[in-house]
This record gives C-alpha cells, structure tokens and sequence, in this order.
C-alpha cells in the first residue's frame, strides 16, 4: 500500500517537475503504474523525436552545406547532452520499476524543448521565399 502511494506521489510530481504546462504530457500525470507511465512518456518521446526529425530535414533542404555541417555537429553534441542528463536525473530511481518512465519523461520533455528552440532559431531560414535569410540561423527580434 506504501509502495503504491509513493509511485503515486512520485507520479505527481514527475508531471509537475517535467511535463509541460498546457499540453497532451498532463495526460500522463494521472497513470500510476510505472508500465502506463513508461508508455505514455515512451509514446510523447516517439512523437517528439519524429517532430524533430521532420524539422531537422527540413532545415536540410534550406540551408547550405556549411550551415548544414553546423546544425549537425550542434545536433549530435545535443543528443550526447540529452542522453547524459536524462540519464543523471533517472539514476537516483535505479534500479526501481520506475527508471524507465522517468528517462522517457525527461526525453520527451528535452526533445520537445529542442523542436521549439531550433524553429524559433532558424525561423526565418524556413520561413523565407528562397529558403535563405538575411541571417542565416539567426531570428530576428
């Protein structure tokens, strides 16, 4: 009875903690088992990921070589730092059931997070007629 009222308390506060606000993550707040949970953070990582993946290729067909060379260094140096910090904030669970929910929380939040940092950065790259901004890889404020 403890045990489930701890992964229900803990359940809580992972929404609070990771899950955006306004957003389909809140649907997650309420599972309390650490199975629907790692389904349901698993499932908003897939999603994001394929989001991130359809803007990466965009970013592709508009930028030129030298600034594709860059987003993609930047982007392999991105995925070592999710990896490592998802996997620092999930340690302190190991190597109980919940773990996995925990790292697909984290994933899914810091996917979503680089989805809206890369379309407001390169904004204008993908907005402009041409494919190409005045600034390349910059929003202008």
């Amino acid at each position: 009875m403890v045990r489930y009222f701890a992964i229900g308390v803990f359940a809580l506060s992972l929404g609070l903690f990771l899950a955006p606000k306004n957003s389909a993550a809140n649907d997650c707040d309420v599972l309390v088992s650490p199975r629907e949970m790692l389904e349901c953070y698993g499932q908003q990582f897939k999603n994001a990921k394929r989001e991130l993946d359809d803007l990466l290729q965009r970013l592709n067909k508009v930028l030129n070589a030298k600034e594709q060379k860059a987003v993609k260094e930047a982007q392999a140096a991105w995925v070592t730092y999710r990896d490592a910090h998802c996997r620092s904030i999930s340690l302190p669970y190991s190597p109980g059931s919940i773990t996995p929910a925990v790292r697909a929380a984290c994933l899914a939040k810091l996917t979503r997070q680089r989805v809206k940092e890369l379309s407001d950065d390169f904004q204008d790259s993908l907005e402009a007629p041409t494919g190409k901004a005045d600034a390349p890889g910059l929003k202008k404020n």
